[in-house]
């Protein structure tokens, strides 16, 4: 029972967390800084990691390595943002890393829909399957394109042209 609701839970988070995700990603490739989606998108994420921690498996398993990677890659984020600022390389590992964990998370997903689905109940479904296996293949392949141009778009743009949506915003009310 108890391992039902983790899973309700972490599955909803899961799905907030990509929404959320979508929009900061967004946000980066136009060269905006949007605060609050990226800031949900962390929260959901971390939140969709320690859960998926919880869960108690008989071993460790393809979600649980994907959140945890979230974690460490949500981190990543936090400290780029937070602490250098978004300066010099950080501008760069920081939306590498918001790319990396809206990929993990959407990794979790998959699992978690292959593995709950009763079209694919029958054969219960493993990373090692092929039809597993090229849908995380087209998955990566799409976030590595993204990652990229993401990167680029975000890293040409200078300090000063880079502002968040409640920075604009709050000049507008200043002036």
């Amino acid at each position: 029972m108890i391992v039902s609701i983790l899973t309700y839970i972490c599955f909803g988070l899961e799905l907030i967390a990509i929404g959320a995700g979508a929009m900061a990603l967004f946000g980066l490739l136009t060269g905006v800084l949007l605060n609050k989606w990226t800031v949900l998108f962390l929260k959901c994420s971390l939140a969709t990691g320690v859960t998926a921690l919880l869960i108690p498996f008989e071993h460790f398993t393809l979600t649980q390595e994907a959140s945890m990677l979230s974690v460490y890659g949500a981190g990543v984020v936090v400290l780029a943002w937070r602490k250098f600022q978004l300066m010099g390389v950080w501008r760069s590992i920081f939306a590498w890393s918001i790319t990396l964990v809206l990929y993990l998370n959407i990794v979790v997903a998959i699992t978690q829909v292959s593995q709950r689905i009763s079209l694919f109940k029958p054969p219960i479904p493993s990373r090692f399957d092929l039809p597993f296996i090229t849908t995380q293949s087209v998955v990566l392949a799409i976030f590595l394109v993204l990652g990229i141009v993401v990167v680029n778009k975000f890293s040409n743009k200078s300090t000063h042209a880079l502002r968040s949506r409640r920075d604009e915003v709050s000049n507008k009310h200043a002036l």
